[in-house]
């Protein structure tokens, strides 16, 4: 939904504005993870543990 400003959040801003999808770019929010929500809890400095599923394969 665009603001009555007509100016678009860059971190919300649809790729398809147009109708017309021109090239793919990253949906996202800027809104803070609260812990109960949190899927992954590993050291975030760290890579992901080896047997992890990671997101394709996580359910959802």
């Amino acid at each position: 939904m665009v603001p009555d400003s007509g100016i678009v959040p860059t971190a919300t801003k649809p790729e398809n504005l147009h109708g017309l999808m021109r090239r793919r770019e990253a949906s996202i929010n800027n809104r803070p993870i609260i812990e109960s929500d949190r899927r992954f809890f590993w050291d975030t400095t760290a890579l992901r543990p080896q047997g992890h599923l990671g997101l394709i394969n996580s359910p959802i």
